[in-house]
């Protein structure tokens, strides 16, 4: 709960400062006692890696995630026309927004193990590696490696419109 709050606080902050102009998207998390609790806005990612697995955990606050979630409530499992929308990577809440209302986050914390590795990052990187280059990224034995190995995998990709790229990585010892 206190995560949601902070989130709608800062969205708050943000549509004063930029009068309503602008935003941004958020990923948090906060690990008490080896659980991960999170929250979340907009299109940025939080993975889990666990036992050689990557596993997203939030949701994205897009037009692509709005019709996936129609489809499958109308038993339509084909997903190439969200991924088609000429819209689908636009965001429909985001920090700063007027009429901000959906914060996606964890109803129960997760259980952290040895060896566990969160990785909270912008969309300028989980939206542009595949799940097999962050899962090859992440087996360096040293965080600053798997941080390299993620960016030399971002410039690989030659995106023309790549704007940024953030990410924060934690790894459980």
């Amino acid at each position: 709960a206190q995560l949601r709050n902070s989130v709608f606080l800062a969205s708050d902050e943000v549509e004063k400062v930029l009068h309503g102009e602008g935003g941004t998207t958020v990923v948090m998390g906060i690990v008490i006692h080896e659980q991960l609790y999170y929250a979340s806005v907009g299109d940025s990612f939080l993975y889990l890696y666990r036992d050689g697995q990557l596993y997203r955990l939030n949701r994205e606050h897009t037009v692509r995630q709005s019709l996936y979630l129609e489809n499958i409530r109308y038993g339509i499992t084909e997903v190439n026309s969200c991924r088609e929308h000429p819209q689908a990577g636009a965001l429909e809440q985001f920090l700063g927004m007027s009429g901000f209302s959906d914060v996606d986050g964890s109803v129960r914390p997760i259980n952290l193990h040895k060896g566990d590795i969160i990785l909270a990052c912008s969309d300028g990187l989980g939206a542009t590696l595949t799940e097999s280059e962050i899962i090859e990224a992440l087996q360096w034995p040293v965080v600053k490696d798997e941080c390299d190995r993620l960016e030399q995998y971002i410039a690989h990709h030659e995106k023309t419109n790549q704007d940024n790229y953030t990410a924060v990585l934690v790894r459980c010892v």
